[in-house]
């Protein structure tokens, strides 16, 4: 390290983040209630999550969606908007071509990735009902019925 202490120290670690603006009303009740509310008008947004990933992958097709990290070197998997509203499109017809009944909730069998997002975003599209059921709850158990019985429980209401 070159340099003083007090003169590495001085220096900023990270990047300014222009952060958005923000003015809070607080509001404190007698029986101890803290209610936070801001006075920044809400402004306009998508009316769901598909369509946020519609208007991204026409804003800004290229600009990566998601990424995590794999195999043995860890290397970064990226999508771009653009690459997962092609993807999100084509999951969503297989599942409208398999005529599932309505109000029949898709089963995720898996852990956080790329790939559960991009079914996560055609179940929505396709019939707006997913269920996830964690890959460890089924594989720990080493039984079939085990999840036979979560995949029973986790019809829509």
């Amino acid at each position: 390290m070159v340099g003083s202490a007090a003169a590495v120290l001085d220096q900023p670690g990270f990047r300014k983040i222009e952060w958005l603006p923000r003015d809070i009303a607080v509001e404190r009740r007698d029986d101890g209630v803290v209610v936070l509310q801001s006075r920044i008008p809400l402004q306009g947004y998508e009316t769901h999550i598909p369509a946020s990933l519609a208007k991204w992958a026409k804003d800004a097709p290229e600009r990566i969606w998601l990424a995590q990290r794999g195999g043995p070197e860890r290397q970064w998997c990226k999508v771009s908007y653009g690459e997962a509203k092609r993807i999100v499109d084509s999951l969503t017809q297989a599942l409208l071509d398999l005529k599932l009944a309505e109000g029949r909730p898709v089963a995720i069998l898996s852990g956080n990735s790329i790939e559960h997002a991009l079914m996560t975003q055609a179940a929505q599209n396709s019939n707006g009902h997913r269920g996830r059921i964690a890959a460890s709850r089924l594989s720990a158990s080493k039984n079939k019925k085990n999840g036979n019985c979560l995949l029973s429980l986790s019809k829509a209401a």
